[in-house]
């Protein structure tokens, strides 16, 4: 048995637990498609190993060739796959369908048809280094700032696209007949690069596996189910960064604490899905209504938290005023209610250098307090000795 025949099985069996991890993955913990794509790339190269392996049992080594190198591009297109439905792309775009079957019918003629030894060896290597750059430009195109597990996949595929660069100038230097120096550089670089960046490309999908799955445990820590804004402890968490980025550039902080009038009316006459659905709303309408940057959370049943920049007070409370009104003009229906609804306001300012956001969540309950002692539906602040509601 040749060297290479024991890397082969090695790596047969590595992608045999590397594609049950993936499938176990994907019964058991979340079924994600993506998780399913990759176990699928193991699996096809576990039989693309077993076929290099056994290649001695084909009868025709020229249909074995062009046999492997299809399963090849089968891994590749799906390994692809996998990083676009990740990204919410589309896992099998046309262009590159095509290109792929391109390259498999340029090996299959210079295999069958018009033999050129390295061309036929050439393309495989080359559409390698093709695809890793996808799966690299893909992760990018996810739009989000990459984390430790996804900038490991980014090294690992440039390492993986410049190894197949080389494999395939190599394999090209062989010229039309097969060149037993060119042969033996290419069969010593498959053995010294093709084990390492292999296993390397597996470990670091499962680690994005298990990074996605941290990070949604996160989301489920720190947001709120029913309206998906932040919860109180990922209010406090958002909270500190966002006081320490008012320090950084100088900038005023307000904190306003609203509910919603009434709330517990609302459920006593429509039901606790009426109930459920103004939470929703008024959720929507902070999103709405707010700067993308402004942090907003439910810190308790239909209390909701709000820390944004203003230039002043004065332009704090207008901001508020605004919210208060579209809150009144915001109907509440369903198949057999409507009703309207109406919130207070407890407003503080914030230096962010010196006040905490526990205390200043504090203060503002108190401020709350005293807009529904003056009537509700108001916005009272911190700075007004004689608070008096605001008209609706």
């Amino acid at each position: 048995m040749a060297a290479t025949d024991y890397i082969f099985i090695s790596m047969l069996l590595t992608s045999s637990m590397l594609g049950s991890i993936f499938l176990i993955t994907w019964f058991t913990i979340e079924r994600k498609p993506h998780a399913l794509f990759w176990s699928a790339v193991f699996w096809v190269s576990a039989i693309n190993m077993l076929m290099n392996a056994t290649r001695e049992l084909f009868p025709d080594r020229n249909i074995y060739w062009v046999i492997v190198n299809a399963s090849t591009l089968i891994m590749l297109a799906l390994t692809l796959a996998g990083y676009r439905v990740r990204a919410g792309l589309s896992p099998f775009p046309l262009p590159v369908i095509g290109f792929l079957l391109c390259v498999e019918i340029a090996i299959t003629w210079f295999t069958l048809v018009d033999y050129h030894m390295g061309l036929r060896m050439m393309f495989t290597p080359y559409c390698g280094a093709i695809m890793g750059v996808l799966c690299v430009i893909t992760l990018f195109k996810k739009g989000k700032t990459l984390r430790a597990a996804e900038w490991g996949v980014v090294v690992i595929y440039t390492l993986y696209a410049i190894a197949q660069i080389g494999y395939g100038t190599v394999a090209l230097m062989q010229g039309p007949q097969l060149d037993t120096y060119w042969l033996g550089i290419y069969q010593q670089m498959n053995l010294l690069l093709m084990p390492a960046v292999f296993s390397g490309l597996g470990l670091f999908t499962v680690l994005i596996i298990a990074d996605d799955l941290s990070v949604r445990m996160r989301h489920l820590a720190t947001t709120d189910q029913l309206t998906e804004l932040l919860n109180r402890r990922g209010f406090f968490e958002a909270a500190d960064r966002f006081l320490e980025n008012c320090r950084r550039h100088d900038e005023l902080a307000f904190l306003a604490l609203t509910d919603i009038d009434h709330f517990k009316k609302i459920n006593d006459r429509y039901g606790h899905a009426a109930g459920d659905m103004a939470l929703r709303r008024f959720s929507a309408l902070l999103n709405h209504e707010l700067r993308r940057n402004d942090l907003r959370a439910r810190v308790g049943g239909e209390e909701f938290a709000i820390l944004f920049t203003a230039s002043n007070l004065s332009e704090a409370k207008q901001i508020l005023v605004r919210l208060k009104s579209a809150i009144e003009l915001m109907p509440i229906t369903g198949k057999f209610w409507q009703f309207s609804m109406t919130a207070s306001f407890g407003l503080v300012s914030m230096c962010p250098s010196r006040d905490n956001i526990f205390q200043a969540l504090i203060r503002a309950d108190g401020l709350l307090y005293r807009a529904k002692a003056n009537g509700r539906n108001c916005v009272v602040s911190d700075h007004e000795a004689s608070p008096s509601p605001i008209p609706a």
